[in-house]
């Protein structure tokens, strides 16, 4: 009889779909919702296909988080009639594409791969009924996926450390919007950018949750760093388990430098017709008054001077990439045995949901192919991650060192002389908020609808989009726009109370604009004993 050999090792992939809320409620055609739809075209609905082939063949495993603000775009039914007709949109120019190249061969065979994926993303979309979060669900329900559970907008936590009650808000509405769109029940709960401070262990394990995740350096800079490094969970002391990224495995996939990704053979995702054609091409696309940006119809590979993409090459490069990750994953791991005697050592890769797809055109299929590897590996499996954070019974207590995913390994990028101006608005409105539900404990139901509104207001203004974009050149009028818009709205609900008799018209044009966390309870930002 051969030898039965434990899968020991084990790889931890979480995708991390985020997005800030960017409905507009009179007319479509805008740049920024555009970036809805690349979300669902180039990684979440790709995602559903993967996992559909996958199951049927390969035992996989992996994690997902959904930002309660995506999730209530997500859901939302003229988003995805808008979404519906900017594919047909696409696929309609596709065929003017296909006459448009006719002689040349190897452009048309382009056009008919971008078709193809068109056409497989709509049949996707309507196959669930436009509803991708039950889909999702599905998935859950059935092994294959979990879903963590995050706060109710992208923010940077430890911000707001001396105003815990924005804290417990966050995360109180991200459980509601979780209640709301999945079945299960949450085990883990994501940071937002991983950004960690010591004391948030006690709020995020008050609520239930039994683990986290954290950058590699809260771990390899910690007091007293793990003996396993980032390759194994640890936990703090009021019992909240911390797993840490790979940041090796990391590097490989997504560092500017050296991933994988920069290979020459892969699509160049920059170079897009929709900065190239003339506004009257493309004015069956999009609104071209309202902004040039990408289509998705992209003819070039990588290299510097102009080549055609070949389809084929680059997909064998992705197989042959996954190939090399996991080999050098799986070599790690064994070193990590050798010298540490631990024999469930972890790697854990976190996956934005701007990067497969849409930065990286061939993400899914290396990932796929990630996967099957691993399947097929005799001593290396996928799991989930609160598997992950329990595969050992004793762990090392560790207090982990100040971070975040940031570049600048904390927020630095979200606190400078670009941005620096919204922190101090960000912070009042929350403690005017807070003065708020002190002030109405309990009120009719017009007060309750303009409290309620106030509070929309404040959890999407902590979001750290904001003071993000404000330091970029491409975003920085969109995000001070809409820092100061939120501003002035939960100004005029602060006001209204105040008045005699509030602007019901204000608030039913406001309530339209925002139709987000309809299960909103001001109450949230109550003070905690």
């Amino acid at each position: 009889m051969g030898r039965c050999i434990l899968k020991n090792h084990n790889f931890v992939f979480i995708f991390d779909a985020h997005l800030p809320y960017i409905r507009n409620e009179i007319a479509d055609g805008g740049v920024e919702e555009d970036w809805l739809f690349d979300t669902l075209s180039y990684s979440l609905l790709p995602m559903l296909k993967m996992c559909e082939k996958l199951k049927k063949s390969s035992k996989f495993k992996a994690g997902i988080v959904f930002e309660p603000v995506l999730c209530e775009m997500l859901a939302d039914k003229i988003l995805q009639d808008r979404y519906r007709d900017y594919l047909d949109r696409k696929i309609k120019f596709a065929k003017k594409e296909l006459k448009n190249f006719s002689d040349s061969r190897e452009k048309k065979r382009l056009v008919q791969y971008t078709l193809m994926l068109l056409t497989e993303n709509k049949r996707t979309f309507e196959d669930c009924g436009g509803e991708v979060l039950k889909h999702f669900d599905s998935l859950a329900k059935q092994g294959f996926i979990e879903i963590l559970a995050t706060t109710a907008s992208s923010c940077c936590l430890p911000f707001f450390e001396e105003i815990p009650e924005a804290i417990y808000a966050q995360i109180e509405m991200g459980q509601i919007s979780y209640r709301r769109h999945f079945s299960c029940t949450p085990r883990g709960f994501w940071l937002p950018g991983l950004a960690y401070k010591n004391g948030l262990d006690k709020i995020i394990r008050s609520y239930g949750y039994e683990y986290t995740i954290v950058e590699s350096k809260a771990f390899l800079l910690a007091d007293k760093m793990p003996p396993t490094g980032v390759f194994a969970p640890a936990v703090s002391r009021c019992g909240l388990k911390f797993l840490a990224t790979d940041a090796c495995a990391e590097c490989s996939v997504t560092n500017e430098d050296c991933a994988y990704l920069k290979n020459k053979i892969y699509l160049n995702s920059e170079n897009d017709v929709g900065f190239n054609y003339s506004e009257e091409s493309l004015s069956s696309v999009f609104d071209t008054s309202k902004g040039r940006r990408a289509i998705g119809f992209k003819y070039w590979s990588r290299e510097e001077e102009q080549t055609l993409y070949n389809i084929d090459l680059a997909l064998e490069q992705a197989k042959k990439d996954a190939k090399d990750f996991v080999e050098k994953r799986k070599s790690v791991l064994n070193s990590v045995q050798e010298k540490t005697n631990y024999d469930s050592a972890t790697s854990l890769i976190i996956c934005s949901s701007d990067l497969l797809g849409k930065k990286w055109a061939e993400g899914f299929t290396w990932l796929e192919e990630v996967f099957r590897l691993i399947s097929s590996d005799p001593e290396i499996r996928a799991i989930h991650p609160i598997r992950a954070a329990n595969i050992s019974e004793q762990l090392y207590t560790v207090s982990p060192f100040f971070s975040s995913v940031l570049d600048s390994g904390y927020a630095a990028e979200l606190l400078n002389t670009d941005s620096d101006w919204m922190y101090c608005f960000v912070l009042k409105t929350t403690r005017k908020m807070i003065e708020l539900v002190e002030m109405f404990p309990m009120g009719d139901s017009l007060i309750e609808r303009i409290l309620n509104a106030a509070a929309r207001e404040v959890l999407l203004l902590q979001a750290h989009y904001w003071p993000l974009y404000a330091s970029s050149n491409d975003f920085k009028e969109f995000a001070e726009q809409r820092f100061i818009d939120h501003i002035q709205a939960f100004s005029q609900a602060y006001e209204a109370l105040g008045a005699d008799a509030p602007d019901t018209r204000w608030l039913t044009e406001r309530e339209a604009k925002f139709p987000i966390f309809e299960d909103m309870n001001y109450r949230i930002f109550s003070r905690k004993e």
